[in-house]
């Protein structure tokens, strides 16, 4: 895939996107596509996409605006929102239709030292297919942090864009669902919002902090006074009569320097089970733990078992 190179450090800078290229077709004759494509690109503006639309008696053009634009943050995927949106457009027109709609939108992304290009096709099945790779680039660096009255700002345009989202739900079939998880994609997650349970472990260690960074959590553990550091002290422990069988498996747990690391949803539905490594905490007081997450469906609790 070829992408245009950048022209300007305003183009080129750190935590930036842009557009290209155009998605055109035929046009229904009862008129029904004008109304949903219009619809879509008032969508697609309010979520942080330009497009401006063309049409002509039997066809339509969707052009991609080239104008730079900020990502909510530096390390969020700005395509998979749009692959989402797209293909949610392509999948509005009539089955015989979708085969007609030829895609050339192209995206690029600029982290540091590098860009993501992204190409969105349509495939024959009706299916939106984003291509994409990552080549080194130079890139400026991204502006200062937004002070309280501009961080204030973006949260109220991002909540006019979530009620912009599910207002237009009954555009296309479950379109509200669909738009929700497209813009919680590029939404930060609400790390502080996910609760933490050490369970049988809670007398050993500690959960200290949870971080979210792009598509990853990072948990923090810290061990406690009783967290047996070396094979003497769990040895110990495991002789004591007093022990319980959850302790006991806790503390074979801890001798195996692995743990189980459970994820759920706010209904208490179980999303994720990852194995972890906590043996760094017989020699450090505290280890980081990484999960890999949907940005779409976060975990809203994390509990830690044998």
């Amino acid at each position: 895939m070829h992408a245009d190179a950048p022209t300007g450090t305003s183009e080129a800078q750190t935590g930036t996107y842009r557009l290209d290229g155009l998605l055109e077709g035929p046009l229904d004759s009862d008129g029904a596509a004008r109304a949903r494509l219009a619809d879509w690109v008032r969508l697609a503006q309010k979520a942080g996409y330009g497009f401006s639309l063309e049409l002509d008696a039997s066809g339509f053009s969707l052009l991609g605006d080239n104008t730079p634009r900020h990502a909510p943050a530096a390390d969020v995927d700005m395509a998979e929102p749009l692959r989402d949106l797209l293909g949610q457009l392509v999948g509005s027109f009539p089955p015989d239709l979708r085969p007609r709609l030829f895609s050339t939108v192209r995206s690029v992304q600029y982290g540091e030292g590098q860009e993501t290009q992204t190409l969105y096709a349509v495939m024959p099945d009706g299916r939106v297919d984003a291509q994409q790779r990552t080549v080194d680039a130079e890139t400026s660096r991204a502006a200062e942090p937004l002070g309280l009255k501009g961080t204030l700002k973006l949260g109220a345009i991002a909540l006019v864009v979530l009620l912009a989202l599910f207002g237009l739900s009954s555009i296309f079939i479950d379109w509200g669902d669909q738009a929700s998880k497209a813009w919680r994609k590029v939404a930060p997650v609400d790390a502080d919002a996910i609760k933490t349970e050490a369970g049988p472990f809670a007398p050993y260690l500690t959960v200290k902090s949870v971080e979210a960074k792009a598509s990853t959590l990072h948990i923090t553990l810290a061990r406690t006074e009783a967290f047996p550091k070396t094979v003497a002290a769990l040895e110990e422990a495991l002789r004591l009569d007093a022990h319980g069988y959850a302790t006991r498996q806790s503390l074979h747990a801890l001798a195996a320097g692995y743990l189980r690391l459970e994820a759920f949803d706010a209904k208490g539905k179980h999303l994720d089970t990852a194995t972890v490594r906590v043996a760094d905490l017989r020699t450090q007081d505290t280890t980081v733990l990484k999960l890999t997450i949907r940005r779409e469906t976060p975990p809203a609790l994390l509990r830690l078992t044998w």
